[in-house]
C-alpha cells in the first residue's frame, strides 16, 4: 500500500527524516521535469531542484493539507517559482 500525501506530511512534520527522503524520492523527477521547462543547462536544473527541496522541507511545517493532490500542487508551485527566479 502506498503512503498517502497526508501520511507523508504528518511524518515529515513529526520530524521523520526518512519521510523527507520519501518526499524527495516521490517528487524529484517531477520537480526536474518542471525545472527543465525553464532551465536549459542540466547542472543548473539540478541546483534549482536541490534549492527547491531545501525550501520545501523548511516550509513544510506550515503546509496546510487540503486533500489528495494538494502536496503535489504545492511542490509544483515552489519548484516553478525557484526555476523562474
Amino acid at each position: 500500500m502506498q503512503e498517502t500525501e497526508r501520511q507523508l506530511i504528518d511524518a515529515i512534520q513529526g520530524g521523520d527524516r526518512e519521510a523527507m527522503r520519501r518526499l524527495y524520492d516521490r517528487f524529484s523527477r517531477y520537480a526536474m521535469a518542471i525545472t527543465r521547462r525553464y532551465v536549459v543547462e542540466r547542472e543548473d536544473a539540478l541546483d534549482v531542484v536541490q534549492d527547491s527541496f531545501v525550501n520545501i522541507l523548511s516550509c513544510i511545517s506550515s503546509f496546510d493539507y487540503r486533500g489528495e493532490g494538494s502536496l503535489k500542487a504545492w511542490v509544483s508551485r515552489i519548484v516553478t517559482n525557484e526555476a523562474i527566479d
